[in-house]
C-alpha cells in the first residue's frame, strides 16, 4: 500500500508542525512523550502523542515492505486523520529519524512540516536505562537494543537532522519535557490551568482507565 494514499489532511489554520521526539534507545523518548502531554494539557492546548514502535510491530511483513516502513505510515497517517477530525492540534511523535529519508516518509505520513528535537544520553545511562525497561524473559530484545543503541546515537549525531539537541542524563522525564518545549518555543506554563482539563490524557488517566497508555 501506499502510503500517500493514507495521508491525513494537510495543515491547515491553527495547525502547527509535527514535534517530533528523536533519538537512539534507552535516551527516554517515551517517558518524555507522556510528560509532554501532560505540559500542553496543563497550559491548555490542543494535543494527540504518537509512539511509533506501535504502528510497525507485526510480524510477518509484507514482502514487498521487508521492514513495515510503508505499513507504518500508512498507519500513522490513517490515525493522524482521525484525530485530526477533531480540530487543530500539537501532533507530538517519539521514534527514530536516522537519515532524510526517514524525515521524508513522516512528513508525507502527516502531510506536515517536522521540527525534530534529538534526545540524547551517555552510553553508560542509556544501558541502565534499557536493561530496566526488559524483563528477563525479553533477554533477546535486550541484547539487540544493547548491541545497538551506541552506534545509532552516533549515526544520529552525524546527520544532525535535529533543530535542538537536549540531554537526558540526570533529568527526571517530566524536567526533560520542560526543557523540549523551552526550546522550541511554545507556550509557557499557565498558572490557573485546571488539573481536570476535558479531554487531558496523562499518565494518571492511563492508571484510571480513561486511555490506552503509552508504550514503555
Amino acid at each position: 500500500m501506499d502510503p500517500s494514499e493514507e495521508q491525513a489532511a494537510g495543515p491547515g489554520p491553527g495547525q502547527p508542525p509535527v514535534l517530533f521526539l528523536n533519538g537512539s534507545y534507552g535516551v527516554g523518548k517515551s517517558a518524555t512523550l507522556e510528560h509532554l502531554g501532560d505540559l500542553l494539557a496543563e497550559r491548555g492546548l490542543a494535543f494527540s502523542l504518537m509512539d511509533v514502535d506501535w504502528f510497525h510491530r507485526s510480524w510477518p511483513p509484507a514482502e514487498d515492505d521487508p521492514e513495515n516502513v510503508r505499513t507504518e505510515a500508512a498507519n500513522l497517517a490513517a490515525v493522524w486523520r482521525n484525530y485530526r477530525r477533531t480540530g487543530p492540534r500539537q501532533l507530538v511523535v517519539a521514534g527514530v529519524i536516522a537519515d532524510e529519508r526517514d524525515r521524508q516518509r513522516y512528513a508525507a505520513a502527516f502531510a506536515l512540516p517536522l521540527r525534530s528535537v534529538r534526545l540524547v544520553t551517555e552510553p553508560a545511562v542509556a544501558e541502565v536505562r534499557l536493561r530496566g525497561r526488559y524483563r528477563a524473559q525479553q533477554d533477546r530484545a535486550l541484547a539487540w537494543h544493547l548491541a545497538r543503541h551506541v552506534q545509532l546515537a552516533r549515526r544520529l549525531a552525524e546527520n544532525a537532522l535535529d533543530e535542538h539537541v537536549v540531554d537526558t542524563g540526570g533529568r527526571g522525564p517530566r524536567d526533560v519535557a520542560e526543557a523540549v518545549l523551552a526550546q522550541v518555543g511554545l507556550p509557557g506554563p499557565v498558572p490557573s490551568a485546571r488539573r481536570d482539563d476535558p479531554g487531558r490524557s496523562s499518565a494518571r488517566d492511563v492508571e484510571n482507565g480513561r486511555t490506552a497508555p503509552s508504550p514503555g
